[in-house]
């Protein structure tokens, strides 16, 4: 069974109808620093489309894939309802239909850590390639392992848990965590990383959320 399908989007249980301010934030600002690259974007597991319209409004060549028919039913719809053209497909992240070395930037917001760790090394591969040589990779929001609500999930090995039976992690497959060593040896064929550790706490310093973000670039 296709989980994302039947279970998420079919019970339109995430579909996010506004951006994700540091996405666009972020891409605009690489887009400055990065002038040599064209505007070709990706986003992988682009959901019903609220980042990659506003990437499309801003004049991007605006590209999305996403495991779930129904999500990208919406997205295409929503993009039509905006005016902007947005090449849409579903299809699996660990196996890109895109030619080698075509994307500029390639924009994962919390897709790749709601899977397991096979399908994270294969995505990698697959996003090394399509990038263009100096390409950018930009993610967002992959749960760190201090992250609380994973204690509501079964660990089933190499930082991965699933079968949640509580928390925000309840209507999804698959979480894996990582830590600074961790990002690092997943990444270790990019050049560039930067990493951010973003914690939130309580007033008694009780670990609320635990997530990184960070940016690569296909070497040269």
């Amino acid at each position: 069974m296709n989980y994302w399908n039947e279970e998420v989007y079919k019970k339109k249980l995430q579909w996010n109808m506004w951006p994700f301010t540091e996405v666009i934030s972020t891409l605009l600002r690489l887009s400055n620093n990065h002038q040599k690259l064209d505007d070709r974007v990706l986003e992988i597991g682009c959901g019903v489309g609220n980042n990659l319209i506003p990437i499309a409004k801003l004049g991007y060549a605006a590209f999305g894939i996403d495991i779930s028919d129904h999500a990208i039913i919406e997205a295409s719809q929503r993009a039509l309802d905006h005016s902007v053209t947005i090449n849409l497909q579903s299809g699996n992240v660990d196996k890109l239909p895109y030619e080698s070395n075509f994307f500029s930037y390639v924009i994962d917001r919390s897709v790749l850590t709601c899977t397991s760790p096979a399908t994270i090394t294969k995505a990698i591969a697959e996003i090394l390639r399509v990038l263009k040589p100096g390409g950018v990779f930009m993610a967002f929001d992959w749960f760190g392992k201090n992250h609380p609500d994973l204690l509501f999930g079964t660990h089933i090995g190499d930082s991965c848990f699933n079968k949640f039976s509580s928390g925000r992690f309840t209507n999804v497959e698959y979480i894996t965590c990582f830590d600074f060593k961790s990002l690092s040896t997943y990444l270790d064929k990019f050049t560039n990383l930067k990493i951010i550790r973003v914690v939130s706490s309580s007033m008694t310093n009780k670990i609320l959320t635990e997530t990184y973000n960070f940016t690569v670039q296909k070497p040269h």
